[in-house]
């Protein structure tokens, strides 16, 4: 059972339609616990960071983020940055039907992002476990912020008691090139890039888990089954979704001791080199 072949036949599915994108954004938005956690984050920083800011949506896929962010604050530039060539296209034809025009979308890669400070702001969301070389891309998304930006970086959390153990929601997912970093380890890597006033809040508690089965794990059974499911889905949110919100509420608005996800923020501060 993977998860990219059903979410991207869910994509072909909505096509180029404006409304279709719409309702898969904000489905994605209210039903996935991780874009909780991340909306959460953001508002925070958005409360200390009033006025235009230049935003960067690193790996931006399907375009999910970019939108969040757009929604946040229409008055934000956003950049969404991926290698996916047709993927780009086909977010930049669908924004611009959603009158989007505060976004844009790149093929980019990160590693050889300009030494250049850009953005105030870059949020990477599942990314840092694809990219193999994980140290030059911490530096080259510390090398694109303006000094005192910050990175909001949401990554797995290894088990501690095993590493090499891939988490279910790994297992939906290929080409990685790792399970996820402990928050020591992951630390040190944004020190050794450059990076200060690293914080790590870890996410995903037994509320979070729970939510994240009924929300996605036994939605993409279904739909790996037999895709026809996403005709019947509908009712199943129907009756599942007041539980997943106060799941997924009780996750965001409470401390972890651990979890089995880090959402991490970190900020350029030249001045401190």
């Amino acid at each position: 059972m993977k998860y990219l072949p059903i979410i991207n036949k869910i994509d072909n599915l909505v096509g180029n339609s404006a409304s279709g994108h719409i309702l898969l954004f904000k489905a994605m938005e209210y039903i996935l616990p991780r874009t909780w956690h991340i909306k959460r984050a953001v508002y925070n920083w958005k409360a200390n960071h009033p006025g235009h800011q230049h935003i960067l949506d690193a790996g931006s896929g399907l375009g999910q983020y970019a939108y969040l962010l757009s929604d946040i604050n229409p008055n934000w530039s956003i950049i969404g940055a991926d290698l996916n060539e047709t993927q780009v296209a086909h977010c930049n034809v669908v924004f611009r039907k959603l009158k989007k025009h505060n976004v844009l979308f790149k093929k980019s890669d990160l590693l050889k992002l300009e030494n250049k400070p850009t953005y105030n702001l870059i949020l990477a969301t599942d990314l840092a476990e694809y990219v193999e070389d994980d140290t030059e891309l911490f530096k080259r998304l510390r090398c694109s912020l303006k000094e005192d930006g910050q990175l909001l970086l949401y990554s797995h959390l290894v088990d501690r008691n095993n590493p090499d153990k891939r988490r279910v929601r790994m297992k939906l997912v290929d080409e990685q090139f790792r399970n996820g970093y402990s928050a020591k380890s992951l630390k040190k890597k944004l020190k050794e890039a450059g990076y200060h006033k690293i914080k790590v809040r870890f996410v995903f508690g037994l509320v979070g888990r729970i939510s994240w089965y009924l929300s996605v794990f036994y939605p993409l059974k279904m739909l790996n089954a037999w895709f026809g499911t996403i005709f019947i889905l509908p009712i199943y949110y129907f009756f599942t979704l007041p539980v997943t919100f106060l799941l997924n509420y009780l996750d965001t608005h409470t401390g972890h001791i651990s979890g089995s996800a880090m959402l991490v923020s970190a900020h350029k501060c030249d001045n401190a080199e």
